[in-house]
């Protein structure tokens, strides 16, 4: 088409295909526009649900960093309101939430509250301090951290810490060891798996674009596994524990 569109005849039998957006009040002006195809398409007026939900989002995290409310209770709140202000539909918050994951975090969460139940924490602990030795708190802490990091890589970052948790507070009663330097330690082996990729959320999320082999994640990740866990037991130690 050379010429605009307001300067060419249509004749009968001619067939006009035009791309728009999906605007009520602008579809109401052309009775006579028979839309065969919906497909949303981002419209150029801006609106308040273009920016509020950023602006919420900020004001929790600063209400938050400042101790006026809890995260949870702030970030509930901003869900409340996207919903009352129609930013979020009912399908919306049904498609973001990926139930498979909360399962695998709440069985999970589950599983380590019955190992502390039965004892199967302090059971795995014991074992763990036989294969160590109490003589050698490093080389407890670089089984911990293996562990952890060995369990996010094939079920994820939040079962991982609900699995260990029971276990590391039944192993620093045996190793006299800090608590919350164990924690913290498992912590950082939850989500510092670089080897599959389903070991933490940002490597499933390059998997697709990168289109990269699984294979892939094991050549460079298990090496970076491995420097990962030496920098961060060794600083651990050093810093909290002979410091």
């Amino acid at each position: 088409m050379h010429d605009q569109i307001g300067h060419i005849a249509l004749k009968g039998g001619d067939n006009l295909v035009a791309i728009t957006n999906n605007e009520p009040a602008q579809l109401e002006t052309m009775p006579d526009l028979h839309v065969f195809n919906v497909q949303t398409v981002q419209s150029s007026h801006k609106n308040y649900r273009d920016f509020l939900p950023i602006l919420l989002l900020v004001v929790t995290i600063i209400i938050s960093t400042l101790g006026l409310v809890d995260l949870f209770v702030g970030l509930a709140a901003t869900c409340v309101i996207l919903f009352v202000t129609k930013c979020v539909s009912v399908s919306d918050i049904v498609k973001a939430v990926d139930m498979n994951v909360l399962f695998l975090v709440a069985s999970s969460y589950g599983l380590g509250l019955a190992m502390s139940n039965v004892g199967a924490d302090k059971y795995i602990a014991k074992a763990m301090v036989a294969v160590a030795g109490t003589s050698a708190p490093l080389i407890y802490m670089f089984l911990l951290y293996f562990i952890t990091n060995f369990l996010t890589a094939i079920l994820s970052n939040a079962a991982a810490i609900s699995l260990m948790f029971p276990i590391v507070i039944s192993a620093a009663d045996i190793v006299n060891l800090p608590v919350m330097v164990l924690v913290m330690l498992i912590t950082i082996a939850a989500t510092a798996d670089f080897s599959t990729p389903i070991g933490y959320q940002t490597n499933l999320i390059v998997y697709g674009p990168g289109h990269y082999k699984f294979t892939d994640y094991f050549k460079v990740g298990i090496p970076l596994n491995l420097i990962c866990m030496v920098i961060c037991v060794l600083v651990t130690y050093y810093a909290y524990m002979v410091a």
